[in-house]
């Protein structure tokens, strides 16, 4: 009788899959829960029938820490391309964040010679410290300038410091709108603001840097002096990687100083009237498009 029932069982078991409910090349499994059956799925579906895709394992690699559970070397169908980063949205949707150079749904379209720049949610433009020199000639007297068009508030725009943030140049947004330029050498701060407020999604022409013992910020012609950190020890040379955006890691590397990201329109960046050509190969990022709803001046790159 046992012989019997186990036969009965086996059929039963394989009429249970023999139509494989199971979607999208999954396995079925014959067991004794109410269905009779569960579906092992393939990379990059789940669901009791496999039913539902991955987004980031329908794309590229997919960061370890959005789906700790699924292989992040991993490669499947639907792909951001040139190495772009894969975003999950719930188990439907996912979108591209691209390496600076590209742009476009899946970062299909390359672009060059970079003068202005659309900074999303998260993005954000890094310098390496090797390279800087290369790109930017930096003095303890340096002047930089950009325009920027933004309705951010409380966020981070420039940060360039030491490995351990205990020195750094900052700019960036207060709560009120209104912009600031800080430094830190050590135990020593000193900052300087601007009463003109930059978050209101309008043009705004900035500069900041250091004369001598002085450190300036002026927005649209409004002008503030304030005495710098280092008059023995400059600054420059303590520094290292510069980041322009904030980008999604903002509180760890500034050492919880700042905590909102960036996001915005960046653009004619130069130093000392020299523009910055940031489509060099020392330059790097991510999820930044060319911006193109506001003019930009020719600049050389010479």
């Amino acid at each position: 009788m046992d012989r019997e029932n186990h036969l009965y069982s086996f059929i039963d078991e394989c009429k249970v899959c023999s139509e494989n409910a199971c979607q999208h090349e999954g396995q079925c499994l014959p067991n004794h829960s109410e269905k009779g059956y569960t579906c092992r799925c393939q990379p990059g579906y789940t669901g009791a029938q496999c039913e539902s895709s991955i987004p980031c394992l329908q794309g590229t690699k997919c960061p370890w820490h959005m789906l700790p559970a699924i292989d992040p070397d991993h490669q499947c169908h639907e792909e951001c391309l040139n190495g772009a980063l894969c975003v999950a949205h719930e188990f439907h949707d996912f979108s591209c964040q691209c390496k600076i150079g590209f742009t476009g749904e899946l970062c299909e379209t390359s672009y060059d010679k970079m003068q202005g720049f659309e900074i999303m949610r998260g993005g954000y433009i890094s310098l390496e410290a090797k390279d800087i020199g290369t790109l930017i000639n930096i003095t303890n007297d340096t002047t930089w300038s950009f325009d920027l068009v933004t309705t951010d508030k409380n966020t981070l725009i420039f940060w360039h410091s030491n490995s351990e943030a205990s020195i750094y140049q900052a700019v960036f947004i207060h709560q009120n709108g209104s912009i600031a330029y800080k430094e830190k050498f050590e135990r020593l701060e000193a900052s300087c603001s601007v009463p003109v407020e930059v978050s209101d999604g309008i043009l705004h022409h900035i500069l900041f840097g250091r004369h001598q013992s002085r450190m300036f910020i002026e927005v649209d012609g409004s002008f503030r002096t304030e005495r710098a950190t280092d008059e023995v020890h400059p600054i420059q040379k303590h520094l290292g990687h510069l980041i322009i955006g904030g980008g999604s890691h903002v509180k760890s590397y500034t050492q919880n100083t700042f905590e909102k990201v960036f996001e915005g329109h960046i653009l004619n960046i130069s130093v000392d009237g020299q523009a910055v050509n940031m489509s060099a190969p020392g330059v790097s990022g991510w999820n930044v498009n060319p911006s193109y709803h506001y003019q930009i001046d020719e600049a050389s790159f010479d």
